[in-house]
């Protein structure tokens, strides 16, 4: 029952896809004819919905927010007009080549940021982004400079001519759709659901087999490609970049539209991007006070929308039962089968020795508990043996095995033992 349902919510959620494909064109055509509409409006709310999708597979599923995503917007854009400009590539070889240079440097970079956490990466992030911008500022034989790169032509997309604006934004809300479609089912997967138990507890996830820090810079490389994309339609469509397109007021724009259509849905950047995309064309004179038209909405989604737009069509669901936080309540490893044995185990922060050279055999059907005060060391020990924190000296053996330098899903994944956290602050056990 639950596989056939399954299946046909999948058929249903597809063929309401491509439902809303093919209504695209009329649609389009539509919105055109209204009078405050325009053409500009069209193409820059699907393009900054492509980037918005990006921001929120990486902060709504996994909770990492990056500061620096207009870096890789700009790179989309920049080597589209460089790649034109100094080697005369067709925009659309430019708009694959900058796909590849910001999946690379997502992967090299998000090694390294993705292990800060917490204000730290947002900084580190933030970091990036200004350097892409100063780049691009400063490099004057390549990137032009203040004044920017122009003349990159619309070309034929497989022998459709994009000359017209309606064109265009066809073809930007079907690249938009398709992204949609793509980021909504990672969303819905196993690979979602463990993107959302890292956004929750890192050291519960990696217990359970997730492979954290691989995942996390997995999802950041997507999510440079997303912004990759909407950087390089954003250049071929106006047919120029300037730096200032990729400033610090772009984050802020890109940060208003997550924030406002509601983080963690995929669909509420689509809110986001359109109303903001709106409000400029409806109230023109708001066009001289940008920024600080773009203050007021970010403290008035703060107080009004925590939760964004989105959360105004969603159910809300059913309180559940608080759960246990690493470091914070005691934790079970469970040991499956043989023997689980730990031989002068140590470890320290710092000068404190939390562990000192503690030993211990636990056999198959067994049960062991830790006793002790708070700050006593039971669930240091815990965290030793699971692979959270590397044993300093001294053997962890699983069946013979040595387990003690693998990591917490190494362990978990290998079938040495799995971790639990248990709900009651009064007592840990280790069990078999």
């Amino acid at each position: 029952m639950m596989e056939t349902s399954g299946w046909t919510f999948l058929l249903r959620r597809n063929l309401a896809f491509f439902a809303v494909l093919l209504a695209l064109p009329p649609v389009s055509y539509l919105l055109l004819k209204t009078p405050w509409f325009y053409t500009d409006t069209l193409v820059t709310t699907g393009i900054f919905f492509i980037l918005v999708m990006g921001l929120d597979l990486l902060y709504g599923s996994a909770g990492q927010l990056s500061l620096g995503h207009q870096g890789f917007f700009a790179i989309g854009a920049y080597v589209v007009a460089i790649l034109f400009k100094h080697a005369g590539l067709s925009p659309w070889i430019g708009a694959l080549c900058a796909l590849a240079l910001n999946v690379a440097l997502a992967l090299s970079l998000g090694r390294i940021l993705l292990r800060l956490t917490g204000l730290y990466f947002m900084l580190g992030t933030l970091a990036l982004g200004i350097m892409v911008h100063a780049i691009i500022t400063v490099w004057h034989p390549v990137s032009g400079g203040d004044a920017g790169l122009g003349g990159v032509p619309r070309s034929s997309f497989f022998g459709i001519t994009l000359t017209s604006g309606i064109s265009f934004a066809v073809l930007v809300w079907v690249i938009a759709l398709a992204l949609f479609w793509f980021a909504l089912n990672i969303s819905r997967s196993r690979v979602g659901r463990a993107l959302r138990a890292i956004r929750s507890d890192e050291v519960g996830a990696a217990a359970n087999g997730i492979c954290v820090m691989r995942l996390k810079a997995n999802v950041f490389a997507v999510s440079a490609a997303y912004a990759s994309i909407a950087g390089s339609l954003f250049a071929v469509y106006f047919g120029a970049v300037h730096p200032e397109s990729f400033s610090l007021s772009a984050l802020l724009e890109m940060l208003l539209m997550l924030f406002l259509g509601g983080e963690g849905t995929i669909w509420g950047g689509l809110l986001g991007a359109t109303v903001l995309r709106l409000l400029p064309e409806v109230s023109g004179p708001l066009h001289a006070y940008k920024i600080l038209f773009s203050g007021l909405v970010f403290t008035l989604i703060l107080f009004l929308f925590p939760k964004g737009l989105a959360a105004l069509f969603r159910r809300r669901k059913r309180p559940q039962a608080p759960q246990a936080r690493a470091g914070e309540l005691p934790v079970v490893v469970r040991n499956f089968d043989g023997s689980l044995r730990v031989s002068d185990a140590v470890r320290t922060f710092g000068g404190l020795r939390a562990v000192d050279g503690v030993s211990f055999e636990l056999g198959a059907g067994r049960i062991k508990s830790l006793i002790g005060p708070n700050g006593a060391g039971k669930t240091t020990l815990l965290n030793a043996i699971s692979g959270v924190y590397p044993v300093e000296s001294g053997r962890v053996e699983f069946a013979g095995r040595r387990v003690e330098r693998l990591r917490s899903d190494e362990i978990a994944r290998s079938g040495a033992h799995s971790r639990t956290f248990a709900c009651s602050p009064s007592w840990a056990s280790l069990r078999t």
